[in-house]
């Protein structure tokens, strides 16, 4: 994000959108072999986040726990980092996506995100 295109109106509201379809789609994650299986709702917001302004592939220098619990805190690229983190997270740690769904920190980092693009 620190180099590319900064979001607009577009891309937050966007954001917004994928993650509502996400969240509401929660109840429908199955498993497979000890492993999630994830609805297209939850896996368009997660390629919504790589493809869009919100994607910062340097996300591992910033300490993004501290992101995740007070994104209030932090500035766009730090938040950028955490929503890149959220997605990358499933592949170390299988039903990590579904449980940062449930806990209400994909709703934090879009919120600040929304807030932080709005000026």
């Amino acid at each position: 994000m620190k180099d590319g295109p900064q979001p607009g109106p577009r891309d937050t509201a966007a954001l917004q959108a994928k993650l509502a379809a996400a969240e509401s789609a929660v109840p429908a994650v199955r498993n497979s072999n000890g492993y999630p299986v994830y609805p297209e709702q939850i896996n368009e917001f997660t390629k919504f986040i790589t493809l869009s302004p919100w994607h910062d592939s340097g996300y591992s220098r910033f300490q993004i726990q501290e992101i995740f619990v007070q994104p209030q805190l932090f500035g766009a690229e730090e938040i950028a980092a955490a929503l890149t983190c959220l997605t990358r997270l499933e592949r170390f740690s299988p039903g990590s996506l579904k449980a940062r769904l449930e806990d209400g920190t994909a709703r934090r980092l879009v919120t600040r995100a929304v807030e932080l693009a709005a000026g």
